[in-house]
């Protein structure tokens, strides 16, 4: 239950004011003092209202204005937004219906005393704005849970607040997603990605056609409107949305869209059924607020030739792949066979598909000269590497590497 510390924090031991406070709330703040109204249009409050006043914006946002004259002396108010339908906001202004004091959603109260110069403040609640983000499997099935960060269910009476696009929204009930498995989610149970370790991106939109927080997580952590993912659940762009209780939501094109964390999670090839598999979680690959670039990962490239499959398959070293805001970052190394076969350049598909094309850097690691990098853009067979003179090379049992940057 809340206190008046909870509106002005004290010593409680010789604050003067505190004992003022107690004292007047104590008197004031009766509840045969309360009126409870429905709005139509702009509420002003006048001299002769009760100290608490409820409410309800019935249908659209409102906006309750302080009162003028006698009133900014010696009254105390305490204004609720008891809106009980929808997510109607109630604006605070001052007697002059130009400062705003406070925007108040659904439940939230604000206590306004009088400055004595003729205007009031307002004594803001505190918004409870700290989350925890938990992946949880069960039975091959992934399901991404959002709570506060004591593990406590939003509600109504206790919502979780995020700032998206510079506007507080508010979760007000249970939310989670749950991606089953069987389904190769952002492509993530492919050849390149499947039995790796991703990150993934936990995200909050604010939904305007039904005003409401949708919660989702992407492979990506760039995309800042609905428009910036697929709608195609195997598209390695696709975000997995759903409001609260796992209910489906469309996120539109021009909806804010907030990255608030990350996780990792696996899902298996093909030939396994794409199971869901998550890590013990650590402070390195669980963070509960906003980040917007993965660990250093790994993936598992299929090398080839312009004339197709090699005869004998080069040795992999390592792929390595992060991705930092619009940007993926690659190293690659490998060992060609002593009969590697085919001809022509050598290809590499790669982790994500770039949007442009780009350039890196290539050597011939064991003869010690570079090589040109392209990589085409919007397919994952992306990375070529030629000669000086665009011609092909793949010279037997000789070390290669490729290194660079694109954007997704």
């Amino acid at each position: 239950m809340a206190t008046i510390n909870d509106f002005y924090p004290t010593d409680d031991v010789d604050d003067v004011l505190d004992d003022w406070i107690r004292n007047l709330l104590g008197s004031t703040l009766r509840s045969e003092y309360k009126n409870s109204e429905s709005l139509s249009a702009t509420r002003v409050l006048l001299d002769a209202d009760t100290p608490i006043q409820r409410f309800n914006c019935n249908g659209a946002d409102r906006i309750a204005q302080m009162p003028t004259g006698d009133a900014v002396n010696n009254h105390l108010y305490l204004l609720v937004n008891a809106t009980s339908s929808g997510l109607w906001t109630l604006t605070v202004k001052n007697n002059a219906a130009t400062e705003i004091l406070i925007t108040l959603s659904p439940n939230q109260a604000v206590l306004l005393l009088p400055d004595g110069n003729g205007a009031y403040i307002a004594i803001a609640p505190k918004r409870e704005t700290e989350y925890k983000i938990t992946p949880t499997v069960a039975t091959n099935d992934l399901t991404v849970t959002l709570t506060h960060a004591d593990g406590g269910t939003p509600s109504t009476t206790r919502p979780l607040w995020f700032l998206i696009n510079n506007t507080w929204r508010a979760v007000t009930a249970e939310t989670y997603i749950t991606l089953v498995d069987g389904t190769s989610w952002a492509n993530a149970g492919s050849a390149e990605l499947g039995t790796k370790e991703i990150d993934w991106f936990p995200m909050v939109a604010w939904v305007v056609a039904s005003s409401v927080v949708a919660f989702g997580f992407a492979r990506f952590p760039s995309g800042s409107v609905g428009g910036d993912f697929h709608a195609t659940n195997t598209n390695e762009k696709y975000a997995a949305w759903a409001k609260d209780n796992n209910q489906a939501v469309t996120v539109a094109s021009t909806d804010a869209v907030q990255v608030i964390g990350r996780f990792a999670a696996t899902l298996s090839l093909t030939g396994t059924g794409h199971l869901w598999t998550v890590p013990t979680y650590t402070n390195d690959n669980l963070k509960h607020f906003p980040i917007y670039e993965t660990r250093e990962l790994s993936w598992t490239p299929a090398l080839s030739r312009l004339g197709g499959a090699y005869s004998n398959l080069p040795t992999l070293t390592y792929a390595n792949y992060q991705i930092v805001g619009r940007r993926v970052f690659y190293s690659v190394t490998y060992t060609q066979h002593a009969t590697p076969g085919s001809s022509g350049y050598q290809t590499v598909t790669l982790p994500f598909q770039a949007v442009q094309n780009a350039s890196g850097t290539g050597f011939n690691l064991t003869d010690g000269y570079g090589l040109a990098i392209f990589v085409a853009a919007t397919t994952l067979a992306g990375l070529r590497l030629f000669r000086y003179d665009g011609t092909g090379e793949a010279v037997a049992s000789k070390a290669y590497g490729a290194w660079g940057n694109f954007r997704t």
